[in-house]
């Protein structure tokens, strides 16, 4: 390049063609950006503008390429970058980076459609899947877009990839039947996460009421679901296993009723069925006494003699109701159990322990 007699070194117009095609696409991406949100701001929906969000980056990098592209066919024609031309090499960035935007532009219609699309009355009947699948459901599309885009762009560098095409049906036969188990939990546990037969904090039971595995959700993971049962104890159930069940949901949509426990210790030598028997009578006198309180009675009260104590007899009350908040309901309910407690002599003991001493 010549420029009033003086002549620069090509390093020299490399590194300003560089600058300047770096100038060039941040300008033209900034008046992009600038008309892009402008119309943006007109439209009702956030989709376009996640979109937009997410392809900034992306898009930077196309348009630097391409400024840089044009320049350089403008200045050096001939010129040849690790053993490829200018047109060739720009050909495979191209692949890597318009793979990144449509991993950018899959990502933003996710994120609209399992976390915006919950707050956007119009369409929240139409998302059936849950926006705990999203990270999953991203990571496993971007995955497939970066694969595909791997293998266009080494079969533009005239290298075969189509050998390790059967490199995963090989090991499938060895590797699939150990990871079976565990394949089908992993699909069971986004069957659950999406359609959502059950969420955190439900009460459940499988296969029947009086199920031994009944309790209430606590975690669903990728392979297992934790349910706490009634004793208070955990129970970590495989996906597949919790998915090929019949489901009973006691905290159902169809039933938007609250659950609430009660447990209480009362001294070893009490009745128990008089215990069981007054503890229910208590929800019982409270739903009379209180119709504010919204007991919901369809679903019978439910006493469980839970555990034998340090100290003491331990039952586990359960009831519904539909209060916006349990403490109310509960704070009744305690306050009944008491007072029946003390007409019927029933004691709840302080926590003790007995020491005998035998003779030598």
């Amino acid at each position: 390049m010549n420029f009033i007699g003086f002549v620069f070194p090509e390093w020299l117009i490399f590194l300003i063609l560089v600058a300047g095609a770096y100038l060039c696409s941040m300008a033209f991406v900034f008046v992009f950006e600038k008309v892009m949100e402008f119309i943006t701001r007109k439209t009702t929906t956030k989709l376009d503008d996640i979109l937009l969000e997410h392809s900034r980056g992306p898009l930077r990098i196309i348009c630097f390429f391409g400024f840089l592209y044009a320049f350089f066919i403008s200045y050096f024609p001939g010129i040849m970058l690790l053993g490829k031309t200018i047109h060739e090499v720009m050909t495979l960035i191209m692949i890597l980076a318009v793979s990144h935007l449509a991993a950018a532009l899959v990502n933003g219609f996710l994120q609209f459609y399992f976390v915006e699309a919950g707050s956007d009355s119009r369409i929240k009947s139409k998302v059936k899947l849950s926006k705990d699948v999203y990270p999953i459901l991203k990571w496993l599309l971007a995955l497939v877009i970066y694969i595909a885009a791997f293998f266009i762009f080494f079969n533009r560098l005239g290298i075969d990839l189509t050998p390790l095409l059967a490199i995963p049906t090989i090991l499938s036969l060895g590797v699939g039947l150990a990871l079976q188990d565990t394949m089908k939990n992993f699909f069971a546990g986004l069957y659950l996460l999406s359609n959502k037969p059950v969420k955190v904090g439900d009460l459940i039971s499988l296969n029947n009421e009086t199920s031994e595995i009944k309790g209430f959700v606590e975690e669903i993971n990728w392979r297992t679901s934790k349910i706490k049962n009634l004793n208070g104890n955990y129970m970590i159930i495989p996906n597949d296993m919790v998915s090929n069940s019949i489901i009973i949901n006691f905290s159902s949509v169809e039933n938007p009723l609250k659950t609430s426990k009660i447990s209480i210790g009362v001294a070893y030598g009490s009745d128990v069925s008089q215990v069981i028997d007054l503890m229910q009578k208590a929800v019982l006198s409270v739903e009379k006494k209180s119709k504010d309180l919204l007991i919901d009675l369809s679903f019978q009260p439910t006493v469980n003699f839970t555990d034998f104590g340090d100290s003491a007899l331990k039952f586990t009350l359960i009831f519904k109701h539909k209060n916006l908040f349990s403490g109310q309901v509960e704070t009744a309910v305690r306050e009944e159990i008491f007072g029946l407690f003390n007409k019927n002599k029933i004691e709840i003991p302080y926590p003790i322990q007995t020491i005998k001493l035998e003779k030598s």
